[in-house]
């Protein structure tokens, strides 16, 4: 590791040579052709002007279900990019934490659950309703006839096999001192992001009998806030407590053995992050405001920068639909990704189209701090060689 002086020579010598002419680039489509998602512009109509608030949203078939707080779910017909229909409006009261859709149902909760017939998009029916003092859901994920719902200090195991009559089968208490944040479902394992108690891995195999099996504590103050299983690869959104100042990133883990998270790889990110999907090798970020960065984690011990998309504060959320990515515009709703405003330029350090003093400012910053955006050569380590290849970078411009 290198000291502060010869950092700081470093960077003095960067900074005397490129504090000087803007060059400006382009980000033409075929910048992405390597990207595993197609994306396409496209702006939903805001139904009722300016005062709706849009959270997060699912997507599936060319339907987009929006969830906007206290006004409800907004269906959306996005079959045609440029003229998307509002096709209706269900408002279950109280306000909607999170939608997710099925076989044409949509789970919703609130500060309970209700099941939406949702076959009809233009009429959604209200089939079910389960409540129970203080569930208080914050995230669900459905497998066959069961649904696994977060909510605080437990995760609920409901049968929905019958919509019209919606049964708990068994809750689920985590140690003391979790908060369930998030969770993701697997085989039958139920992998939750537990705030200050980490993961916690919990085998459903009989949703009688729910038995934690697995745990990894980050330490003090470290919390885990959300999580993405993809196969026996774990994502975690949170703070690395080996990393000075407590940086924000992404762990990775080994879950190929749940009882037994084994740690194998750490994104640092640029801010905190409120948002993760992952999909073909590809984790998306959405980070406070930075935007959505997204890393190539085809090889999980040694992920990369792969590409980002700076959107100011507008953003509040990401998702999935197969091939198609879509960002959560609090005030447009949902949006599919303009590739045009796709940056895969790493010396573009803050994502704005053109190369000038402040992206240099930014890598400064960043080395002397020894932030990853810095390591330029992907090496885990900060020195002369980042520079160099930084100074490559910049002189050769960006397509």
């Amino acid at each position: 590791m290198q000291s502060n002086v010869q950092l700081s020579v470093q960077s003095a010598y960067l900074a005397s040579i490129f504090l000087a002419t803007p060059v400006a680039f382009s980000h033409p489509v075929e910048q992405i052709r390597d990207n595993p998602l197609s994306l396409a512009s496209a702006d939903l109509q805001n139904p009722s002007g300016d005062h709706l608030h849009y959270v997060n949203a699912f997507v599936q078939d060319n339907l987009a279900y929006v969830n906007a707080g206290y006004d409800g779910v907004f269906i959306y017909d996005i079959t045609d990019p440029g003229n998307q229909e509002l096709l209706a409006n269900y408002n279950p009261l109280p306000p909607v934490g999170k939608v997710l859709v099925a076989d044409g149902l949509a789970y919703v909760i609130s500060f309970d659950l209700q099941i939406i017939d949702v076959s009809n998009p233009a009429s959604p029916t209200l089939l079910g309703t389960y409540d129970r003092q203080s569930f208080g859901p914050v995230d669900l994920a459905l497998a066959g006839d069961i649904l696994y719902v977060a909510t605080g200090r437990a995760i609920d195991i409901i049968d929905v096999s019958d919509p019209t009559s919606i049964s708990r089968i068994r809750g689920h208490n985590l140690p003391q001192g979790a908060s369930a944040l998030a969770l993701d479902v697997q085989d039958n394992i139920i992998y939750v992001a537990a705030d200050d108690l980490g993961i916690q891995v919990v085998d459903a195999h009989d949703p009688l009998n729910p038995v934690t099996i697995g745990s990894y504590l980050f330490g003090f103050n470290r919390p885990a806030t959300d999580i993405v299983v993809d196969g026996t690869i774990a994502y975690v959104t949170g703070i690395d407590d080996t990393v000075p100042n407590g940086d924000y990133g992404v762990h990775i883990f080994d879950m190929s053995d749940p009882a037994a998270p084994a740690p194998i790889g750490w994104q640092q990110a640029l801010n905190r992050i409120f948002g993760l999907e992952v999909h073909n090798h590809i984790a998306y970020t959405l980070q406070y405001v930075e935007g959505l960065i997204m890393y190539e984690v085809s090889q999980p011990t040694a992920p990369r920068w792969y590409g980002s998309y700076r959107d100011g504060l507008a953003t509040t959320a990401i998702t999935l639909d197969n091939e198609t990515a879509f960002l959560v515009d609090q005030h447009q709703g949902v949006r599919q990704l303009d590739p045009d405003s796709l940056s895969m330029c790493q010396q573009d350090m803050n994502s704005d189209g053109q190369l000038n003093s402040f992206d240099v400012s930014r890598f400064i910053n960043a080395f002397n701090n020894q932030h990853y955006p810095a390591d330029f050569n992907n090496d885990g380590s900060f020195n002369f060689y980042d520079v160099s290849a930084f100074l490559i970078a910049y002189k050769a411009g960006c397509p």
